[in-house]
């Protein structure tokens, strides 16, 4: 198997044309895909806004911001005085000045880079988000890229500023994996969505505690086949605790966006937040 550094390396490769607007037949598709992503969002967008109301308006770091779509959603409820949004890739960072040029979104940039070499002036957000899975995708040999990603974080928030982590920890898929060796789950995909169908082929490496996820997209209309590889760390909650407790006071654990309680080797799914120390 591959080193950490070049599996890495690999994940970001795995999401370079994710939101390619050259992907999209129409305008009509485009303008379905950004419906479709502000209701993706609208949990967690109402769970940061209960949990953390005291912070409103927002002036908010989105690490992995993709599209961008979470900052958007927390502008148009209102939350947002200003939003900054980095991520990797040309195409996800051009997806997101488009629908921000056209939207209107004036309070938010969009900052194409990688958060460990970024230069963000110090103590100006009061909330970072690292949501869907991106902090688990960034790792090396030694683990310390999380650690980097999280101080570099702590440098750009206000004292008793919020970190917001989401990762995937799958225990019923990697209990699956120990009994059968991998594990394939094929996914139906609403009728607006570009794809058909998406398999995903699980294949888990204890002793790294590394999950290999080999995905298999079908278009819809042309039935063309695109195949994605990508390796996430899949951590427990000591694990979290420990990597945000040099900077960050432990805030809270959830299950899922809706607030249920996090329960170790049950949740497939864990939330944590931390404070900045003062």
């Amino acid at each position: 198997m591959m080193p950490h550094s070049g599996l890495s390396s690999i994940n970001i490769k795995a999401y370079e044309n994710v939101e390619d607007l050259t992907l999209f037949d129409n305008t009509d598709e485009i303008n379905r895909y950004r419906v479709e992503r502000l209701t993706a969002v609208s949990e967690p967008v109402t769970f940061i806004e209960n949990q953390f109301s005291a912070e409103l308006p927002f002036v908010a770091l989105d690490v992995g911001s993709g599209s961008s779509c979470l900052l958007y959603a927390l502008s148009k409820r209102g939350f947002l005085s200003r939003g900054v949004g980095i991520d990797s890739s040309p195409a996800r960072h051009h997806f997101a000045e488009e629908w921000k040029i056209q939207a209107g979104y004036t309070e938010i940039d969009n900052i194409l880079g990688d958060i460990r070499s970024s230069n963000f002036a110090l103590n100006q957000f009061n909330i970072c988000t690292v949501l869907d899975n991106t902090l688990a995708y960034l790792f090396d040999k030694n683990n310390s890229h999380p650690s980097k990603i999280v101080d570099k974080i702590s440098g750009t928030l206000v004292g008793n500023g919020i970190l917001l982590i989401e990762v995937s920890v799958i225990p019923s898929i990697i209990a699956e994996c120990i009994k059968n060796g991998s594990v394939t789950k094929t996914k139906k995909n609403k009728k607006s969505d570009r794809f058909k169908s998406t398999i995903y082929n699980y294949h888990w490496d204890e002793a790294r505690e590394l999950m290999k996820v080999q995905s298999r997209y079908q278009y819809r209309e042309s039935g063309d086949i695109i195949d994605k590889l990508e390796f996430f760390k899949v951590y427990n909650a000591n694990d979290m605790k420990d990597l945000i407790a040099p900077n960050f006071e432990f805030a809270g654990i959830w299950s899922d966006f809706s607030g249920k309680e996090y329960i170790q080797g049950k949740s497939e799914k864990m939330i944590i937040a931390g404070r900045k120390r003062i």
